[in-house]
């Protein structure tokens, strides 16, 4: 729903935030309670004063987000922002992976990228109940100047020709505008020479040749 309104999905973590904290304090009761008194850190190292304790509980915080920011679990570069990590997960057929690349290129699509249209199209094309919408998502991306969307068209709309010679190809330059931008707002890379870089960072290995060209 955020990604087809135009909001970044980032701020789908903040929608629970008003439950939570209107539930505080049934959370703090439940802190109380026997399981969870037994889990309490206070009962670890008893002998450490206040002080001494307050800097234990930062350390392991520290720790723990080193940890988490050396492979890349939080952060402005945290790959699951960016499409290739969404369809790689996708074709590996990872749990949810397809739905969420499916609603990322449906966004993209109707802010008038052709590359999105078409993997919208081959996505759609694996339910038999959605060919029709496949054809029309291709036929968009085709109108928006992607010609592998143009093929994948031809193919879908002739039920004698196999799904599987469907093609999936990287996007184009004028792509890179609306696919590259991640869930955390828009975009501040703006040449070509700097969207080429950001799409070769975020995994488009294609942008990487033409980046190296450049230099």
């Amino acid at each position: 729903l955020l990604l087809r309104a135009g909001v970044p999905p980032f701020y789908d973590k903040l929608l629970q935030v008003p439950l939570l904290n209107l539930s505080i304090k049934a959370l703090d009761h439940l802190a109380t309670t026997w399981p969870l008194q037994a889990l309490a850190p206070e009962k670890v190292g008893r002998s450490l004063t206040s002080r001494q304790r307050h800097l234990a509980y930062m350390s392991v915080w520290v720790v723990v987000f080193a940890v988490m920011t050396a492979f890349e679990g939080v952060g402005d570069w945290h790959r699951g922002q960016w499409l290739p990590f969404w369809q790689q997960a996708c074709r590996a057929e990872r749990r949810n992976a397809c739905a969420y690349f499916e609603g990322l290129v449906s966004g993209f699509c109707e802010r008038g990228s052709g590359w999105a249209c078409n993997e919208l199209g081959i996505v759609e094309a694996h339910r038999e109940s959605e060919i029709s919408d496949a054809v029309e998502s291709t036929i968009r991306g085709c109108d928006l100047g992607f010609p592998p969307a143009c093929a994948n068209a031809d193919v879908l709309s002739n039920s004698d020709r196999p799904r599987r010679s469907l093609r999936s190809e990287p996007p184009a330059a004028i792509d890179y505008p609306i696919v590259l931008r991640g869930s955390k707002g828009p975009l501040t890379a703006r040449t070509p020479e700097a969207l080429a870089a950001l799409a070769c960072r975020e995994g488009w290995t294609s942008a990487c040749a033409s980046t190296a060209q450049s230099q």
